[in-house]
């Protein structure tokens, strides 16, 4: 599972990568991610410079949009981050056999509110809505500077995750082979 997440642990900023060792799911369950990948990626990115911590990620079925949402989501799950993906894809690989590793930066630090473009900007299937942004800050200009820092954050954890993905092998079941 690879993208973007919200910070849960205050000490996260926008762009720091989150591998993590287990999956909270949103029942409270745990399932953990594959020791023997994470080792092997966690070797390849040494000297990237990249802010890496290895830790749990939450799984939500909903975003959380508040500094208070995330601090009780942290208290109650000690995960350093949340995304909407993860624990969907940890199901599907425990039920399989499959292993798993999940990569998550930053695109939210734990104390920042989800601005309401972010939502105005974002259709059902994930893709941007150019037209709906430029509405709907022409008629709330006000939230330009929350969408600026919206806008830079993600950007911030998107140019993380192409770090991440350019150390990768050129064949990743051949560098990082299924437990048997």
């Amino acid at each position: 599972s690879f993208g973007f997440a919200s910070g849960l642990a205050p000490i996260l900023r926008p762009g720091d990568v989150v591998i993590a060792d287990s999956v909270v799911l949103p029942t409270g369950g745990t399932i953990p991610t594959d020791a023997g990948w994470r080792a092997a990626l966690l070797h390849r990115l040494r000297g990237s410079e990249l802010n890496v911590r290895v830790a749990r990620i939450a799984g939500s079925d909903e975003p959380l949009v508040s500094a208070n949402a995330k601090r009780r989501a942290f208290q109650a799950t000690f995960a350093a981050a949340l995304d909407t993906e993860s624990h969907a894809v940890a199901e599907v690989a425990l039920s399989a056999g499959l292993p798993l590793l999940v990569v998550r930066a930053v695109a939210e630090p734990a104390e920042a509110m989800r601005p309401p473009i972010a939502f105005a900007a974002t259709s059902a299937d994930g893709r941007t809505r150019s037209l709906a942004v430029v509405g709907h800050l022409a008629t709330r200009p006000w939230e330009i500077p929350a969408a600026w820092r919206f806008s830079k954050n993600a950007r911030m954890a998107l140019d993380a995750l192409r770090r991440v993905a350019a150390v990768g092998p050129d064949n990743p079941m051949t560098a990082y082979p299924c437990p048997k």
